[in-house]
């Protein structure tokens, strides 16, 4: 079908979401006035730009795709597709946790020192979390793409997905200051930010799939290469677009421990490369938990925390199953 097979394809994925919402919304009660006329205003204002950088991000990778045709072997078109679909699972939780800090990042947007004290409330988690699913990620991505699509299919995806793992905490740390741009109303500068960084991710695609399909036997690794490269203009751009000092050292810091704990943990686990998973399994996350207190990326009081939403949890299902 194509782009428009496409485009309709994330119309009907919509339009389910919204009837999932709505029946969800009244399942727990929740009742939803009907927006006042300057609420209405404020959206027809601020929202044309949003919608052009949901479109933008949705294009990319068909034009990434369309570029990869034009160079390699369809094939190859089938690696990266494979690739993109374990990759939007991984990237998953930081989309979640962005949009999840939304409601406090615009009632803090007028002051730029709430913004700060958001931002570094969410990275606690954000970080954590990127490190654990790229350092995972890079380890696992084998038996992940075996489980998916059966062992000796896609085997090529594996190599697509471990160049991703490494960029994954700059990704998540993107879509954190999206979410902080948005309520700062910057609609604007984000979509232009979002249309360079298309342009930018594009123009790397014409010379660097050939020279990967050349080197590796895979010019899908050059999309990979190519929009981490526009992501780190992404990101910075966002920072330039956040009021100032709403970004700390703090956070700063907690994204440089990332990358580092996601690092120490797949360094170690690479010398055992035969260990039967149930085996590899529990040292991972051993291995990453001592990592990521050494480097601490985790405090004690964060694993005290996490114990005592555990246990709220726990109690809540044991309530609502009475």
């Amino acid at each position: 079908g194509g782009l428009t097979a496409v485009i309709l394809a994330q119309c009907v994925g919509g339009i389910g979401s919204l009837v999932t919402g709505v029946i969800v919304a009244r399942w727990l009660g929740i009742k939803v006035k009907a927006p006042a006329f300057p609420i209405v205003t404020e959206l027809l204002r601020a929202g044309p730009p949003i919608v052009a950088m949901q479109i933008m991000t949705a294009l990319q990778p068909v034009t990434e795709l369309f570029m990869l045709s034009s160079f390699t072997s369809p094939t190859v078109v089938g690696w990266y597709g494979a690739s993109r679909t374990i990759f939007s699972i991984a990237i998953s939780p930081g989309l979640i946790l962005s949009a999840a800090c939304f409601p406090k990042l615009s009632r803090a947007s007028v002051s730029p020192a709430d913004v700060r004290s958001v931002l570094d409330s969410t990275a606690r988690l954000l970080f954590v979390v990127a490190a654990f699913v790229a350092s995972a990620l890079y380890l696992f991505v084998d038996h992940i793409v075996s489980i998916i699509y059966g062992i000796g299919h896609f085997e090529e995806a594996s190599l697509i997905l471990r160049m991703n793992a490494p960029f994954l905490p700059l990704f998540f740390l993107g879509f954190l200051f999206g979410s902080a741009v948005i309520a700062s109303g910057k609609t604007k500068e984000l979509a232009m930010v979002g249309g360079v960084g298309l342009i930018i991710s594009s123009i790397s695609n014409w010379f660097l799939i050939a020279a990967c399909q050349a080197r590796f036997g895979n010019g899908a690794v050059a999309l990979v290469i190519s929009s981490g490269l526009a992501e780190i203009f992404v990101v910075v751009a966002f920072a330039q677009l956040l009021p100032r000092g709403a970004v700390s050292k703090t956070l700063l810091l907690r994204f440089f421990r990332a990358c580092v704990a996601s690092i120490v943990t797949v360094v170690p686990l690479l010398a055992v490369p035969h260990l039967w998973i149930m085996f590899r399994l529990p040292l991972f996350f051993l291995t990453f938990a001592g990592v990521a207190l050494v480097t601490r990326l985790v405090l004690p009081m964060d694993l005290k925390m996490a114990l005592g939403y555990g246990r709220d949890g726990v109690d809540y299902l044991r309530k609502t199953i009475a």
